[in-house]
């Protein structure tokens, strides 16, 4: 062989093995980004993502073991990509269902008071949901830098690397379980968060059932309409601290939940 073709052949072969040491875990990376509350917004646009994801990744993937040669053309290489996007997915879906626990109750305190009908576009995903819901979900991404939500996150994808390896092993299926009955846990934790309002809302509904039955000849939905939205909007300022109270319980508890799904 010519040194000029062994030349090409080494250098090919290394450029191979360098992109595959940073494409795999970019593709993790990346993935936990675009799942991940705020960041993974419309209101980041793909540039900041892929910046914010090359950045991490010149932090994170130096550290990491060689990753041994792989055909890129090879189906191992396409369920390795499959592997790494969700990993990252799960790390950063856990965060957002927390988010959309804070809409749900939004959505549960608007449907009582029927404040549903004020609802505008949510910046973050594009989504209309009600003002009420709209109001809970700004608190929650606020909550969540607080409590520097962001930094677990990186720290659980670091983590993710020591435990689960890029291109080493296979994918836990009980990651999977853990994460079902997390979203079963996490609605609940919802209802909880609205619970103080709605249970306030169910008791004026129920005193103007029995103003109604008392007094049949009292027009109980011309008044009782906008005493029910004027009481919601009282509600919803008085629970306020209650709300945040059992937001950063129920987020600090989805931080230890984070740590204990990547072990």
């Amino acid at each position: 062989m010519q040194p000029e073709a062994l030349f090409f052949s080494s250098s090919l072969d290394q450029l191979i093995s360098w992109v595959e040491s940073w494409l795999l875990p970019l593709f993790r990376i990346s993935s936990m980004w675009m799942a991940m509350p705020l960041f993974g917004s419309v209101l980041m646009t793909a540039k900041i993502r892929l910046a914010a994801s090359l950045a991490l990744g010149m932090v994170m993937i130096p550290s990491l073991p060689v990753i041994a040669a792989i055909d890129p053309l090879s189906p191992q290489m396409i369920l390795l990509v499959a592997r790494e996007i969700g990993i990252g997915a799960v790390i950063g879906f856990m965060l957002q269902l927390v988010f959309q626990a804070a809409v749900f109750g939004g959505q549960l305190i608007s449907n009582q008071t029927g404040l549903g009908f004020a609802a505008m576009v949510a910046p973050q995903n594009g989504v209309t949901v009600p003002m009420v819901a709209q109001l809970y979900q700004l608190l929650c991404g606020l909550m969540f830098l607080t409590m520097n939500g962001h930094l677990v996150l990186i720290r659980a994808l670091q983590r993710s690397f020591e435990v689960m390896p890029v291109a080493a092993g296979n994918f836990d299926p009980n990651i999977l379980f853990k994460l079902v009955s997390f979203v079963s846990w996490v609605f609940a934790g919802g209802v909880m968060v609205a619970l103080p309002a709605v249970a306030a809302l169910l008791f004026i509904n129920f005193s103007f059932g029995v103003m109604s039955r008392a007094a049949p000849q009292f027009n109980i939905i011309s008044i009782g309409f906008p005493i029910t939205m004027l009481c919601g909007y009282v509600i919803v300022w008085y629970t306020l601290s209650s709300f945040l109270g059992q937001l950063g319980i129920l987020l600090e508890r989805t931080f230890i939940a984070l740590e204990g799904l990547i072990v």
